[in-house]
């Protein structure tokens, strides 16, 4: 859960980076967020496909990886047409911390 948080706050970071390194070191808080987050969500999907089918659970879980791959760029390039850059990386570290809220709440 501290993973998705982590990516978020990189993402509200990254749009007062004022320097190269400051912009550096955004990113790689959000990578690290990220490729902390996804050995979990995997470990997750593995031990629901016991029960409910392997290729099932890791078809469903590759379809939402795909449609967000998809999806997040082309949102992305709406928001920063109708408002700003600032826009979406807001929307961006929104969206994981209520990610983060629903997983917790779901998960209970």
């Amino acid at each position: 859960m501290s993973r998705g948080i982590i990516a978020s706050a990189g993402y509200f970071y990254i749009i007062h980076a004022g320097t190269l390194t400051e912009l550096f070191l955004s990113r790689l808080v959000i990578s690290l967020g990220g490729a902390l987050s996804l050995p979990a969500l995997t470990a997750i999907a593995a031990e629901e496909g016991k029960s409910l089918g392997a290729g099932s659970t890791m078809g469903v879980y590759s379809t939402a990886m795909s449609i967000g791959q998809f999806m997040g760029p082309l949102f992305s390039g709406v928001l920063l047409d109708v408002y700003r850059m600032q826009a979406v990386f807001n929307f961006s570290a929104v969206t994981g911390l209520l990610s983060v809220v629903a997983f917790y709440i779901l998960s209970r």
